[in-house]
């Protein structure tokens, strides 16, 4: 994330080099409570390192970030799933990837959008319940959705991502009104599609960043824990990342899905 490219149930308010976006301002999750959580990593030497977030939407598949895969081939990367801190070698579930399928608009629109590929692991997880999407047309400005990530946690410093999972819940900002906010900045203004991508944030101090791409913006069913996948971090305002809302990319878009085959 950052100025580089960083079903249908009730939903209530939620209590290319590699792209390194982090949560700031968050809190970390709880062991285990985001078992869906991705974290996609690449080989450098002979160890992995994170580089950006995803989600398991299928027992083979994961959801993430176009602008995380400009690699065709996957052969340096793996995919760790319910592993809530990534230095237990121990904990949660590894995969290759065996395809990754880019949204055939990525990268060919003024208004960018379309920040999504669909990543086929080479193996079927086994135990891990996948996220449901949200249904279409369900949030209102201010309700609170939640984002998860391992990205940087202090606005301006790339070193400051984390191994343990953060969270924060942060205001839904409507595309339109994200769109007039961004186009504001006279310096690296960045754009919004108002058709594939949706907001969140603008508190400053509050922010997915730089190491989150490609993580859930997530929001909560009525009456229960549950959480329902909407979003998937994209980008925002380079490296201060909280002085505008972040930008993610819709699952609850028409547009999104009618134009990915």
């Amino acid at each position: 994330m950052g100025g580089i490219a960083l079903a249908s149930p009730l939903v209530a308010s939620a209590g290319d080099a590699p792209i390194k976006p982090q949560i700031i301002g968050g809190m970390p999750a709880p062991t285990g409570a985001y078992p869906f959580m991705a974290s996609i990593q690449l080989i450098r030497g002979e160890t992995y390192e994170h580089f950006c977030g995803g989600v398991l939407v299928s027992d083979r598949h994961v959801l993430s970030a176009a602008h995380c895969y400009g690699n065709p081939d996957p052969s340096g990367m793996r995919i760790v799933l319910n592993r809530t801190n990534l230095s237990d070698e121990l904990s949660g579930q590894v995969r290759g990837i065996a395809k990754g399928t880019i949204h055939p608009l990525y990268g060919t629109s003024l208004d960018h959008g379309y920040d999504l590929v669909i990543l086929e692991l080479d193996e079927p997880v086994e135990g891990i319940e996948p996220v449901e999407l949200a249904p279409r047309g369900v949030l209102v400005d201010n309700v609170q959705v939640r984002t998860l990530g391992w990205g940087m946690t202090v606005d301006g410093e790339y070193d400051s991502g984390t191994e343990y999972l953060q969270m924060i819940d942060l205001p839904h900002v409507n595309a339109v009104t994200c769109k007039a906010i961004h186009s504001q900045f006279e310096w690296h203004p960045v754009t919004v599609n108002v058709k594939t991508d949706m907001c969140a944030g603008g508190e400053p101090g509050r922010s997915a960043c730089h190491g989150d791409s490609g993580g859930p913006l997530l929001v909560k069913l009525w009456g229960s824990d549950k959480f329902l996948l909407a979003g998937l971090t994209s980008r925002g305002r380079s490296l201060t990342c909280s002085d505008a809302p972040g930008i993610f990319t819709s699952v609850m878009s028409d547009e999104l899905w009618n134009t990915m085959y």
